[in-house]
């Protein structure tokens, strides 16, 4: 029975399916239970005997991972986010006249965090200088953050 749940899974409709649920930042284990009612070792057992289940979950998987990335660029550059309110306009009586949506754009500043996160995973940075003493007690820097 097992291998024929796995068959149905292998069309392009399941496909999609695995896909967007990774796109979307689901793990394997929340696929494997709320998705398509199985348990995570046996998913992991489709995941070697299929290549399409694998590519399938591993492309959405780049994709929901790509899309952390430009997230991170975005915080550590700093960017505008839209922000929608409504308006209720009344007329000189107070009688309400219309809503209307406004959107403004708001600047959200570089985040530093993020800043040195990005810095030290992926530019080599460390928090401390590596020091080398000699025998004469000297102290050299080696290698500066």
């Amino acid at each position: 029975m097992a291998k024929s749940i796995m068959k149905e899974w292998t069309d392009e409709a399941h496909l999609t399916l695995l896909k967007e649920c990774k796109r979307k930042g689901m793990t394997d284990a929340q696929i494997a239970k709320e998705i398509i009612g199985i348990s995570n070792t046996t998913l992991y057992s489709w995941k070697k005997k299929n290549v399409k289940i694998l590519n399938a979950l591993k492309k959405g998987k780049d994709f929901y991972e790509a899309e952390a990335v430009f997230t991170l660029i975005d915080t550590f550059k700093g960017h505008y986010v839209d922000e929608e309110r409504e308006e209720i306009w009344a007329d000189g009586e107070g009688k309400l006249t219309s809503k209307h949506k406004v959107v403004t754009k708001r600047w959200i500043e570089p985040n530093m965090t993020a800043i040195i996160f990005y810095l030290k995973s992926q530019a080599g940075w460390r928090d401390k200088a590596l020091v080398q003493v000699n025998d004469n007690e000297e102290v050299q820097i080696v290698d500066d953050i």
